[in-house]
């Protein structure tokens, strides 16, 4: 039992290929952020230099799991 006015995946007019556009602004929003965390994070280095060397190597690795992650999935 289907909603009326839902597509669904025998009708013509739903096709992958008309979602693409908002997977591109989805993609770039993702950059942007992406581009943010990597702004705070070098001031973060820039203006407190006296922290933990714990606190440091924690930020660090919270920041290199999204850019070790990241790339291989884009090039997909």
């Amino acid at each position: 039992m289907s909603i009326p006015g839902m597509p669904t995946f025998g009708d013509e007019w739903f096709l992958l290929s008309s979602t693409f556009g908002a997977g591109l602004v989805g993609s770039w929003m993702g950059v942007c952020l992406y581009g943010l965390t990597t702004t705070q994070i070098y001031i973060y280095f820039l203006h407190y230099p006296k922290d933990s060397p714990w606190l440091k190597s924690l930020v660090a690795f919270l920041w290199c799991v999204p850019s070790v992650i990241i790339p291989p999935k884009i090039a997909k």
